[in-house]
């Protein structure tokens, strides 16, 4: 959860915000093709983009236990007037009530994306071109026994080995259940002796699931599965058969991450860390394959007044396995609050950095309550010697409209993002600028953006949310608003680039 979440769960979701900043030369106005499509349920649910019928792209929205599916909205047939298509019909899908998760994934000699269904001891596909639905497997977890209170989108769909199918991950509270699909869409089990992560309250014990990350940490060119614990990484390496070694290897983080056990002993001491050390991402940052530790460190220098760092180590071969330094190799840091993101904004094949952070003081907390925040919006690229400055590169400030009344986030208001939407290969900015209009800042010729952005009139959704997305397939970036009511519908809009 983002701090903004924090500071109020009626806050904007920063999602919608994190992105960067603007410069440079004024654009032609890019072209788009329009569509708006009615709906019998809400649009604005968790949104699965599926691929079916030869790479054409498929919405399915989710409404309680219902989807709303859209088919193929990026090649819908073009209308006569006003650079409109004809809008796609949305049909409902209904889930089996006992299913407690879902995710899309890749079943052998199916071309199509396929629904994976998770119950209480079983996985189901859903073939969404026949409609057809079959119980695939018998699976293993803590869920065992428990009854669906409404469907979730989870990642227990992996593809484990790299070999482009689906494999299924759970776990009980002795080890993981890995569950390998064959070439011929059958699967294997494999148990991997790691228990989840238990926490002791006074009401009981709470269990998660460890997330897995897919990397190669001996070099060999395979896919490993890893599971980062505290201060370790634990990987089961893959072997020549697209199997998994059953015991983990251990490798340490060197990064002073503590474990409840360690946090609980320092308490019981009388005893606090200085600073809290926690684990923020494993990301190959620049580009040689390998995956760099990206860890935080807060610290709060007042009631309301708090700095985070961001150490980085980038990833090594020690005698054929990946390892860290004690020392980071660089840092990135914000001031306040905030979130960080990454992503290649000047196409170098570096990872660069962008942040949306606040510094809460009386000032912040006045302008919160009237609706409204002022936040920084700081980027950083990466160097040629694989370092951050500790200036950003381009700084601005963002005011942000929050609605302290809505009960569900206040999302959807504004959106802001960097993606291509011309094709040409450099990213360009989009932000909203009012109530009813956004703009585009082109990227590139020697600058990040266009110092004068073209302007695009739309009512955006003030409770809905916008997606930004190639839903068409030809390398330029198009628009999705979602409405969670307008004039009494449910309404989607999509704008396909068509620059």
């Amino acid at each position: 959860m983002s701090f903004i979440a924090k500071l109020s769960t009626n806050l904007v979701v920063l999602s919608l915000l994190c992105s960067a900043p603007s410069f440079a030369r004024g654009p032609a106005k890019l072209n788009f093709t329009k569509q708006t499509i009615n709906a019998e349920l809400p649009v604005t649910g968790e949104l699965t983009y599926f691929t079916l019928d030869n790479n054409k792209t498929h919405l399915l929205i989710q409404s309680g236990q219902s989807f709303t599916h859209i088919a193929d909205v990026g090649s819908a047939k073009k209308s006569t007037q006003n650079n409109t298509k004809a809008a796609p019909q949305a049909k409902i899908i209904k889930m089996p009530d006992n299913t407690l998760f879902y995710n899309k994934g890749k079943l052998a000699n199916v071309a199509d994306d396929v629904l994976f269904y998770f119950t209480a001891d079983e996985v189901l596909v859903y073939n969404l071109k026949t409609a057809t639905i079959v119980k695939r497997l018998p699976v293993d977890s803590f869920y065992k026994g428990q009854q669906s209170i409404g469907a979730k989108r989870k990642d227990f769909i992996i593809d484990s080995n790299g070999d482009g199918l689906s494999d299924v991950i759970t776990s009980n509270f002795d080890n993981i259940n890995l569950y390998v699909q064959t070439a011929d869409g059958e699967f294997e089990h494999q148990k991997l002796e790691l228990g989840p992560q238990g926490q002791i309250t006074s009401s009981g014990v709470n269990f998660s699931e460890h997330p897995a990350t897919s990397m190669d940490v001996n070099n060999d060119g395979l896919a490993d599965l890893a599971f980062q614990i505290d201060n370790e990484l634990r990987v089961f390496a893959q072997n020549k058969q697209q199997r998994f070694a059953t015991t983990a290897t251990t490798i340490t983080l060197n990064a002073g991450i503590l474990g409840m056990k360690q946090k609980r002993q320092m308490k019981d001491k009388g005893e606090k860390a200085d600073v809290n050390i926690r684990f923020e991402a494993l990301k190959d940052l620049n580009g040689d394959g390998l995956m760099d530790l990206i860890t935080q460190i807060h610290k709060r220098d007042g009631l309301m007044s708090s700095s985070s760092k961001y150490p980085v180590r980038f990833g090594r071969l020690n005698n054929g396995l990946l390892s860290f330094s004690p020392k980071s190799d660089t840092e990135m840091q914000i001031k306040g609050q905030g979130d960080i993101e990454f992503d290649d904004i000047n196409n170098d094949g570096l990872q660069d950095y962008y942040t949306m952070s606040l510094e809460m003081g009386v000032g912040a907390m006045m302008s919160l309550m009237s609706g409204s925040i002022d936040m920084d919006l700081q980027f950083y690229p990466m160097g040629k010697n694989h370092t951050f400055s500790t200036k950003p590169a381009y700084e601005d400030e963002l005011e942000v409209q929050i609605d302290m009344d809505d009960n569900n986030g206040g999302e959807g208001k504004p959106f802001l993002a960097v993606e291509d939407f011309n094709g040409d290969g450099i990213k360009d900015l989009v932000k909203q600028t009012d109530d009813d209009e956004f703009r585009i800042f082109n990227g590139g010729d020697g600058r990040l953006f266009s110092r004068r952005g073209s302007k695009y009139d739309i009512d955006l959704p003030a409770k809905g949310s916008v997606e930004i997305k190639d839903i068409n397939n030809d390398g330029k970036a198009d628009l999705l608003f979602r409405f969670s009511k307008d004039k009494g519908r449910n309404k989607l809009t999509v704008w396909l680039s068509r620059s």
